[in-house]
């Protein structure tokens, strides 16, 4: 069986009554675009995350499946696909930027709607959280106890997320990773740690897994997100622009950004937490 035919086979319409929500599993899928230790070759880390329960899901990938079979592709990796790299070496420019456009109207479909702070339309819902590498880099000498940035993102996302997940009335909260994330990492330090899950309600409704993007269609949902908002200054096309404008949860912090919003004293309640230490952000020498 290949990646395309494994998806889901639930015929049901995103869902729009809040109400019948309660009983589904809530899922939560994280991509990241960047890297923190390139010696200052790239700029920004962005990590998105899609929230959204099982029915939810179910309806995305059978569309997905169906937009994925139409053009004779495995999978959506954005950075292969734009670049003609990988399995789309050979598929020409017109073609990718049809399928491209193709995967952004079934995330229009499939996402949520706000009007204000109120989620008028229940669907799929991103969040994106972006940092400037220079920025937390600089941080590190005005922040005592400053954590790894890939724990920062992870934090926040795993946070908008949560937000999402008691709107809809579930409870716990299945999360998502592509393998060998570095992300990863710091969400099952705090799902193992008694002390993390003592020192809140949240942390308790957490549960990780791991999976592989090229057979799962809700990591390739987040890697299109990722991409598109780490290269926002740059449009690839009116798909991107029509990206960029479904409705998420986004978050941008830069070097004063961190300095105004992060509270000192959740820095040494997590540090007192005795988290494994995991590599973090080279600072400026």
């Amino acid at each position: 069986m290949t990646a395309t035919e494994r998806v889901g086979l639930c015929h049901l319409a995103p869902i729009s009554d809040l109400s019948r929500c309660a009983l589904m599993a809530f899922k939560c899928y994280f991509d990241g675009s960047g890297k923190a230790d390139t010696g200052g070759s790239c700029p920004e880390l962005t990590l998105a995350v899609v929230s959204g329960t099982s029915a939810h899901w179910s309806s995305f990938e059978e569309s997905w499946g169906h937009v994925l079979r139409t053009y004779g592709f495995e999978y959506l990796h954005a950075t292969d696909a734009v670049a003609a790299k990988g399995i789309f070496r050979n598929a020409g420019r017109e073609k990718i930027t049809r399928f491209l456009a193709d995967c952004v109207t079934v995330l229009e479909r499939c996402c949520s709607i706000r009007s204000g702070r109120k989620i008028v339309y229940a669907g799929l819902r991103p969040a994106t959280v972006t940092v400037s590498l220079s920025g937390y880099r600089q941080a590190f000498s005005k922040i005592d106890d400053l954590v790894p940035v890939e724990e920062f993102c992870v934090v926040q996302a795993i946070h908008a997320s949560l937000r999402y997940c008691k709107a809809l009335e579930s409870y716990r909260c299945l999360c998502f990773f592509d393998q060998n994330e570095p992300f990863c990492g710091h969400v099952l330090d705090r799902v193992r740690s008694k002390r993390a899950i003592g020192s809140g309600p949240d942390w308790s409704r957490v549960s990780v897994s791991t999976s592989r993007a090229s057979e799962t269609p809700a990591l390739q949902c987040a890697d299109i997100f990722a991409w598109a908002v780490s290269r926002r200054a740059k449009l690839a096309g009116e798909w991107h622009e029509r990206l960029l404008k479904i409705d998420r949860d986004g978050d941008y912090f830069d070097r004063d950004g961190l300095l105004s919003r992060i509270d000192p004293s959740a820095l040494k309640c997590i540090s007192a937490l005795n988290l494994p230490k995991r590599r973090s952000a080279k600072r400026d020498s």
